[in-house]
């Protein structure tokens, strides 16, 4: 249960990253306050998701110990 629990956690960490890189590649030809804005949002979106991930992983990793 513990290696599946940071396997989930790996894959969901790429996916995240994966959707942060691709809105930065996405708003990066922006300019000004618009670039800044929506470049700002995406690094709150990815440290949201980062955060609810890892709540994930470690929630999961408590099962797994209550379980053993």
């Amino acid at each position: 249960m513990i290696s599946k629990a940071q396997a989930n956690f790996d894959v969901a960490l790429a996916e995240a990253e994966g959707l942060h890189n691709f809105a930065i590649e996405k708003f990066g030809a922006l300019k000004g306050v618009d670039k800044t804005a929506c470049l700002s949002t995406a690094d709150a979106a990815f440290t949201a998701n980062q955060a609810t991930i890892t709540a994930d992983r470690d929630a999961a990793l408590v099962q797994a110990d209550h379980h053993d």
